[in-house]
């Protein structure tokens, strides 16, 4: 199989149909393009996502927190806990899961939740270590967003830009490599988008307005994230790909390694379905958060103008991460 993420049919066919018994209690469930579960306990949701990190080492814990917790506020939903799963490789050594923990730890103060508990063990067969999260939210039934809620003609929201995480950690992995193609400047301007991964701030902002959904730009980058809230949904979207921005370190990474930055992990990037999209990105502006309007959902058709041509907007296919990561190894 090829890796990264099962394309949506594979999900579908080879995972969907095997869910266990159907519970009352659960108001969310599997879904193309949905990252949390959601559950009615009596009271407030208990929202729930979880997400490993396999090709980042030198801040795993810090960013394996703020993505799962990125999931939960995507949903609507405030973070409150995570378990932690650290599988180490056989030749890492007890210091390993401490630097590990203690770059969790700092994601965890940062995004004001507790690490609740989790599992430690050294793993035969790996050749990397693997880090998994569970994110644990809370919220009430009128804040649970989820990504089937876009309505046709809404707008689509960006923020921040495409490729951060990537960038990010390319920048802190490879330091060498990065400098070797970027200024100085422009390699601390990487290395600083680790700050950028929460979406907790932007999440927040607009929780007065009406929004219909919310996705976080992960895996297969804006694009795919792109595609999945199209397909949660069953609707079409018109994208505007050449009004997606690009940081200046991330398009000269991508140039330099041949990868496509739209199809670049982002995590830290926030995609938005609101029929008041110009009011939402005025108040994201306002508050620092940069902020676009890339698109509308309309009529059945997946489709972007890029580089002046109308195109389809592809199926999620891996990440490019992988192929850079691959590159720089050699």
């Amino acid at each position: 199989m090829a890796t990264g993420k099962l394309s949506p049919d594979e999900l579908k066919q080879w995972i969907f149909p095997y869910l266990g018994t159907r519970r009352k209690e659960t108001r969310l469930g599997p879904l193309v393009g949905e990252d949390c579960a959601a559950l009615d306990l009596h009271g407030d949701l208990v929202v729930l996502s979880t997400d490993p990190i396999t090709n980042a080492e030198v801040e795993s814990g810090y960013l394996s927190v703020l993505v799962s917790c990125n999931d939960v506020l995507s949903n609507g939903a405030e973070p409150v806990a995570i378990l932690l799963t650290i599988l180490l490789a056989e030749d890492e050594t007890p210091e390993t899961a401490q630097q590990i923990m203690a770059s969790a730890h700092r994601g965890a103060k940062e995004m004001n939740v507790e690490i609740v508990g989790g599992h430690t063990e050294t793993t035969p067969g790996l050749t990397q270590n693997i880090i998994s999260v569970t994110a644990i939210g809370r919220a009430t039934k009128s804040q649970l967003l989820r990504s089937d809620g876009v309505r046709e003609h809404d707008g689509l929201i960006l923020t921040k830009g495409a490729g951060i995480e990537g960038t990010a950690i390319l920048c802190a992995d490879y330091p060498d490599a990065m400098k070797s193609i970027l200024s100085e400047k422009e390699y601390q301007e990487g290395l600083k988008m680790m700050e950028w991964i929460s979406i907790r701030q932007e999440a927040l902002l607009v929780r007065d307005f009406e929004i219909h959904a919310m996705h976080d730009v992960t895996e297969g980058g804006t694009l795919g994230a792109c595609y999945e809230l199209a397909q949660a949904s069953s609707l079409g979207l018109t994208l505007q790909a050449d009004q997606i921005f690009i940081p200046a370190s991330t398009r000269k990474i991508c140039e330099a390694l041949d990868l496509d930055p739209l199809r670049l992990i982002s995590s830290g990037s926030l995609l938005i379905a609101t029929p008041d999209e110009q009011n939402v990105v005025r108040h994201l502006q306002e508050h620092g958060i940069p902020a676009f309007v890339i698109g509308r959902f309309e009529n059945k058709e997946l489709r972007m103008q890029r580089n002046g041509q109308w195109q389809d907007i592809p199926v999620p296919s891996g990440d490019e991460l992988i192929q850079a990561i691959s590159r720089l190894r050699g």
